[in-house]
């Protein structure tokens, strides 16, 4: 099935694109379509609740033509494979609902736990921290209305001065382990440069800087600064223990050969390579150091927006039933 085809085909079943993924409701499940050229699903459970019936599921759903595996952080969903002979062409519902009506039929239910309140009996699925699972609508409007605050707040009171205090001492911190790791294993770790521009951005936003665009170019000036002053406090060290200069004529004698631009190009030069981990640090952080109080906020407002009620349609159906009933009986 092509692309296209399958995002019109779940779209008629009452399901949201997220990125690559297509989440709904299907049997009181949320549930998550991969694209189609995956062809799998998954569902959200507890594995410590479900365990025992794990190899039960695996062998009713291999005979369906499927395969169940579980994955995410300590099993904390279900995936299920789709027929290879069928694909996602035609009946790739029926195989959704089969499979699920086996799980809940072996007493294996959805994860019901909301990630804000951490309590059950969730009446609405949403995207939250990565996963579409059951939540409360009333946690989400909780949520949402408190990172708006949040953010009119934070646009009030912030201080770029303090956020850029914060920034220089956050990417101090994120300097260390690349440091340590150059002195003690003699070794560069490309991923740890991810963390100046995260220790910068955690900086600024602890010391109560404006959260705009200004925090991220506060990072990756950081990550910047941070390179140079990582390949100072080196030569500090090199001075140090291989010409046995002290501290005090080590930084003396850095700051004077500072003076001289032509130094500054030098260690430009002696650190291409160290640069190039630095912007590789901030790919590695951009979700995280691109994140501002409007984005935060507007984020919280879709995850209520997009929220799907746990129930089927014959389901609500019979809800919208009971409820013109006792409209009529208080009527009368």
């Amino acid at each position: 099935m092509r692309t296209f085809e399958f995002t019109e085909l779940v779209a008629q079943l009452g399901y949201t694109q997220y990125g690559a993924f297509f989440c709904g409701v299907t049997d009181r499940w949320p549930v998550t379509l991969y694209s189609a050229s995956y062809g799998r699903f998954s569902v959200p459970v507890s594995l410590k609740e479900c365990k025992d019936k794990l190899p039960a599921a695996k062998q009713e759903i291999k005979a369906m033509g499927g395969k169940l595996l579980t994955s995410g952080s300590n099993g904390s969903c279900l995936v299920i494979r789709f027929p290879k002979s069928k694909g996602l062409q035609g009946s790739f519902y029926t195989f959704v609902h089969h499979s699920l009506g086996t799980l809940t039929r072996l007493g294996i239910h959805p994860l019901d736990c909301c990630p804000v309140c951490r309590s059950g009996n969730c009446d609405v699925a949403s995207f939250l921290q990565g996963s579409f699972r059951g939540t409360h609508r009333h946690c989400l409007q909780g949520k949402a209305d408190a990172a708006a605050t949040a953010a009119e707040e934070n646009l009030q009171s912030g201080s770029y001065v303090t956020g850029i205090l914060g920034a220089i001492i956050g990417m101090l911190v994120g300097t260390l382990p690349s440091l340590l790791t150059i002195l003690l294993a003699d070794s560069i770790y490309a991923l740890l440069f991810a963390l100046i521009p995260i220790g910068a951005y955690f900086g600024y936003k602890l010391f109560r800087g404006r959260m705009n665009k200004v925090a991220l170019l506060v990072s990756i000036l950081a990550a910047v600064f941070g390179v140079f002053l990582l390949n100072f406090e080196l030569l500090v060290y090199y001075l140090i223990n291989d010409y046995y200069f002290t501290f005090k004529e080590a930084l003396g004698f850095l700051l004077e050969e500072l003076a001289d631009g032509g130094y500054w190009l030098s260690i430009a030069k002696d650190s291409l390579l160290a640069f190039f981990f630095a912007a590789l640090g901030v790919l590695f952080a951009w979700r995280l150091i691109s994140r501002t109080a409007d984005s935060t906020a507007a984020e919280a407002q879709a995850a209520l927006r997009r929220a799907v009620p746990i129930y089927d349609q014959t389901e609500l159906c019979e809800l919208e039933e009971d409820d013109d009933t006792l409209q009529e009986d208080h009527l009368l």
